[in-house]
């Protein structure tokens, strides 16, 4: 059994606002997680319009967010991140990369002898790898590999995840755990009969996501099948790309063929979509998680989505449609989809639930969590999760 009364794990972000998916949604739920396990936490990011710290505050869990500083240099020097409390009987857990002020805190860490582990987040998979490749090389180059490489050990959320780290040449060991659902809050959807059906997209608007190549295979979709049907995009975009970027297209391109922009979507209103959905589509070129993916399935919404995630028990377990990104294969799989019965589709979305419950709970999460940051106050030995080659 662990007991780590005598630690506490601060959870470090750049960010942790509503309007962005991965640790933004999936840490404050495992502090409240491992809160329960009676491990304490502690969130620090920089402060947002729509922090995500408000059951973070109703359970008692203490959080610092500091606020960003105005100006490219003085984000970049930000030491100000790390200053104000003390890192005693802590283990400090990265949630994010690619950031200077993250890159202080583990600086910090090392400095002060403080255990640290990193969660890239997918940032070190192959596309977003390719992406502002030049910025990323010298950023590798000046800190994030020294960063990554003395971490006590890396997180991933999957398997193809980890082995795109070894592929880096990192050595550490790497611990794979996914990002835990709160299946209560997010219960399963009634059995209903759509005269008109709904496609859901809802993520980020960003072009990392291919909304352009899922609007191209709609469109060579003929007609007369795609009348019964509609997509709606729910998201928010930021100051590159945003939602008058994706309305811009739209109308420029793909006008009158049952495209809708609905906007973000949060709480009982994010739940709606979800159950007013006959399939969720995430047609992204990476992933090294998609939590929405999870909070879709939960819901017993049937998905397609991507071999750029890790969501190959689609496949495997015929719980919906795992494709390699491309134009053809979207519209394939739309038409495979359109030519099932209701029933089919949620029994799909029904056994797609049930993976969850059994796999993604944010308790058996948790309990995870417990044990690997056990092994890392050397209160245990190492979990079967992970792994040192």
């Amino acid at each position: 059994m662990v007991c780590m009364k005598q630690f506490k794990i601060l959870h470090c972000l750049d960010y942790i606002d509503l309007s962005m998916g991965g640790p933004s949604r999936s840490v404050p739920s495992l502090c409240l997680a491992l809160k329960n396990e009676g491990i304490e936490s502690a969130v620090l990011s920089h402060n947002s319009k729509n922090a995500n710290v408000a059951n973070l505050r109703d359970a008692g869990i203490n959080y610092f967010l500091k606020e960003p500083p105005k100006g490219v240099w003085n984000r970049v020097f930000d030491k100000e991140y790390v200053n104000g409390f003390s890192l005693n009987e802590t283990i400090v857990h990265l949630q994010h990369i690619w950031s200077t002020p993250i890159h202080y805190m583990a600086k910090r860490c090392r400095k002060e002898g403080v255990p640290y582990l990193i969660s890239p987040r997918g940032s070190l998979e192959p596309w977003p790898m390719r992406q502002k490749k030049l910025k990323k090389d010298l950023s590798m180059m000046l800190y994030q590999k020294e960063d990554l490489a003395k971490a006590f050990c890396i997180h991933a959320t999957a398997t193809s995840e980890r082995d795109n780290i070894r592929a880096l040449g990192f050595k550490n060991p790497i611990a794979v755990i996914p990002n835990g659902i709160n299946v209560k809050s997010l219960p399963l959807k009634d059995f209903k009969k759509h005269d008109k059906k709904t496609i859901l997209f809802l993520s980020r608007i960003n072009p990392k996501k291919g909304l352009d190549q899922l609007f191209e295979a709609w469109s060579k979709i003929p007609s007369e099948i795609r009348q019964s049907w509609q997509i709606k995009v729910a998201g928010e975009g930021n100051s590159e790309y945003g939602i008058n970027d994706l309305n811009a297209l739209i109308k420029e391109k793909y006008s009158d063929i049952g495209i809708e922009v609905i906007g973000p979507q949060y709480g009982g209103d994010k739940i709606k979509c979800y159950h007013e959905a006959d399939l969720f589509v995430l047609p992204t070129h990476s992933e090294n998680f998609g939590m929405v993916i999870a909070e879709a399935m939960c819901c017993g919404v049937p998905v397609l989505t991507t071999t750029g995630t890790p969501w190959s028990e689609l496949r495997q377990l015929d719980l919906g449609w795992y494709i390699d990104l491309s134009v053809e294969n979207l519209k394939v799989s739309l038409l495979e989809v359109m030519d099932c019965s209701d029933e089919e589709r949620f029994e799909k979305g029904r056994r797609s639930r049930d993976l969850i419950l059994s796999d993604y709970s944010i308790e058996a999460v948790a309990n995870k969590y417990k044990q690997l940051y056990g092994w890392v106050a050397g209160e245990c030995a190492s979990p079967d999760f992970v792994y040192f080659d």
